[in-house]
């Protein structure tokens, strides 16, 4: 009698689990690009909200005494998704110097005021190289606009998006990858 075998053998089998392998691999890679892509898009959304939200309130302020944050803070010119790092050393209980904030990428944002022709400037530290790249390469809209007036690097003068992509090392500085952005 002739004994037939159903089934599969082991090299079929592992032929399958070499392919399985392979997807799974290429599957967290491309979960991993989508959430780094997820996050970038979030700090570019909090960087323009809390632009816009502080250029708003700072057009107001004619103060030389340098209390800018204390003025921006007061009137709540940051979104709510941002987490403000308030004196808590301060004796006044009516103290409100958030000048810094924290938010959902643990992307750390620092506003502070900016001689003239700007308004503000606003740093994003503990950013990815990717993020940075992106950051840099992103349109702000025109000065009219938006009142972004470029990036600010190891020179003196702000640079336009497109200087900073070929010069990306000069604008993304320091070991936590920051970014400092002016604003009229």
């Amino acid at each position: 009698m002739k004994d037939l075998q159903t089934g599969r053998s082991m090299l079929e089998m592992l032929g399958v689990l070499a392919i399985v392998g392979v997807l799974t691999v290429g599957g967290f890679s491309l979960v991993s690009k989508v959430n780094n892509s997820n996050q970038t898009n979030n700090v570019i959304d909090e960087i323009s909200s809390l632009a816009a939200k502080v250029r708003t309130v700072a057009r107001d302020y004619s103060s030389s005494d340098g209390s800018f944050m204390k003025y921006v803070c007061k009137g709540k010119a940051y979104p709510d998704v941002l987490e403000c790092d308030v004196d808590a050393n301060s004796e006044d209980t009516d103290a409100c110097n958030c000048s810094s904030f924290i938010g959902n990428a643990d992307v750390a944002y620092t506003v502070a005021s900016a001689s003239y022709p700007a308004l503000f400037t606003l740093t994003a530290s503990d950013l990815t190289e990717e993020m940075c790249m992106t950051l840099l390469t992103t349109n702000w809209g025109s000065e009219a606009s938006t009142g972004f007036m470029g990036f600010v690097g190891d020179t003196s003068s702000p640079a336009s998006s497109g200087d900073a992509i070929a010069d990306a090392a000069k604008y993304c500085s320091g070991d936590d990858n920051s970014l400092t952005l002016k604003f009229r």
